[in-house]
């Protein structure tokens, strides 16, 4: 807003400056209003296909596994929503993305992330057991 306004030097303020001035700044910070409503609605089906492939992240910051790659992106999109938010919207930027920090391929991570979650519910829900999910604290089973 400030070179805008410093760029119109002694130039009067009218509906087309403010007009032209908003849509620079939309442009650019829209991602934070969509970011927001992603992560207020049921997730996208690209939105869960990134959340799916970064399971197994640990967190640790000697972790540059492509995992961590995609959970270190996802905080990171909350300081910045656009680098990564357009992915949560469109299936092939997803999967560009996932591609991008996994050796050129998007796929087989995702099918190690499904079978991790899915063998962690069983443990869960049918042995009663810790699910062992990464980076979260151990499960105790309370009698119902």
């Amino acid at each position: 807003l400030l070179e805008c306004i410093i760029a119109h030097e002694d130039r009067e303020f009218d509906a087309e400056w403010m007009q032209s001035t908003f849509e620079k700044f939309w442009d650019r910070h829209k991602w934070i209003n969509t970011f927001n409503n992603i992560l207020l609605e049921p997730l996208t089906k690209p939105g869960q296909e990134l959340l799916i492939a970064q399971y197994g992240s640990t967190g640790a910051p000697d972790n540059d596994s492509p995992q961590q790659l995609i959970a270190d992106a996802f905080v990171e999109n909350f300081d910045d929503p656009a680098t990564l938010t357009p992915a949560f919207l469109d299936m092939n930027i997803a999967r560009d993305f996932i591609a991008s920090v996994n050796h050129g391929k998007w796929r087989g991570i995702g099918v190690k992330g499904k079978v991790g979650i899915g063998k962690a519910q069983i443990k869960q829900l049918l042995l009663r057991k810790d699910p062992g999910h990464p980076s979260t604290v151990p499960f105790e089973v309370h009698p119902t």
